[in-house]
């Protein structure tokens, strides 16, 4: 399964008034449209994320950038989340918490 960057961090910059077309003219390309925010660890932007579901209708969507157990829930309209430094040990950039992990499953849960 290919999960394609689009108007991803560290790519080239997309305005958001063209996130919706960058994200339809992707989806053919991909299994699943995948986008970010402005860098690792950073929350995307929910209109970001509104304008690529508009822009791909019901292909899957996924999101790589900042999801937390705390914001997760803003992220209704996307379906898988790619996600370590929102639930890394404090401070750590390699070891995820195994408390903040369950945080984010059960918030995920409550999405379904």
């Amino acid at each position: 399964m290919y999960f394609g960057g689009t108007a991803f961090k560290k790519q080239r910059d997309v305005a958001p008034n063209r996130y919706a077309d960058a994200a339809g003219h992707a989806a053919p390309y991909m299994d699943v449209i995948t986008t970010s925010g402005v860098a690792t660890g950073h929350e995307a932007d929910p209109s970001k994320i509104a304008a690529f579901r508009k822009g791909i209708g019901d292909r899957p969507l996924a999101l790589a950038s900042g999801i937390t157990p705390e914001n997760a829930a803003a992220y209704g309209d996307v379906d898988c989340f790619m996600v370590a430094t929102g639930i890394n040990e404090p401070g750590n950039f390699y070891d995820i918490d195994p408390d903040r992990l369950k945080a984010l499953i059960d918030a995920c849960k409550q999405l379904a």
